[in-house]
């Protein structure tokens, strides 16, 4: 069952400031994979976001940074995301 609920209980003690651990992410990750077929979907990929989730980090305003650069930063303290195309099986 790919809710987000069921992983909560059983990825709990993987959990340290409310940020799930990278090896406990991957998990969550491929049991929603494997989950996905029974949905109706099939994945026909997946990569790695590169911004965490959470609420973005705040920011100091700095003399002499270009602000267009110090937007376009990652944010994010948060888990780690990932991105999937799923399609009609």
């Amino acid at each position: 069952e790919a809710t987000s609920g069921a992983h909560r209980v059983r990825f709990a003690e993987a959990v340290i400031d409310g940020v799930l651990d990278e090896g406990a992410s991957e998990a969550v990750l491929e049991q929603t994979l494997a989950d996905i077929p029974a949905m109706g979907f099939s994945v026909l990929g997946v990569t790695r976001s590169p911004v965490l989730g959470g609420k973005p980090k705040p920011r100091k305003r700095k003399r002499g940074v270009d602000r267009r650069a110090a937007r376009s930063a990652p944010s994010g303290t948060g888990n780690i995301e990932y991105l999937a195309l799923l399609g009609w099986s």
